[in-house]
């Protein structure tokens, strides 16, 4: 008896600590376009981008874009 009493206590305990951190799991917004390549290094903030654009980056997203007067540069989003 006693037994199942504290299984269901570990049971009940482990679930409230648990909704919380399942809960909460959102995803990250991103704040910005990372661009590197050799000694061109140039950062974008989220801004400068159109919200139709914006919709579509997630964080870790990676692109190669064509920055006027640099080139094609390896890209990500952070």
């Amino acid at each position: 008896m006693k037994l199942k009493i504290a299984i269901g206590l570990v049971a009940i305990c482990g679930i409230a600590l648990a909704s919380p951190s399942i809960a909460g799991a959102k995803p990250n917004k991103p704040s910005g376009v990372y661009c590197a390549q050799g000694g061109n290094n140039i950062s974008f903030p989220i801004s400068r981008f159109k919200p139709e654009q914006r919709k579509r980056m997630r964080v870790g997203q990676k692109a190669k874009i064509n920055v006027a007067g640099f080139g094609p540069l390896d890209c990500r989003v952070y």
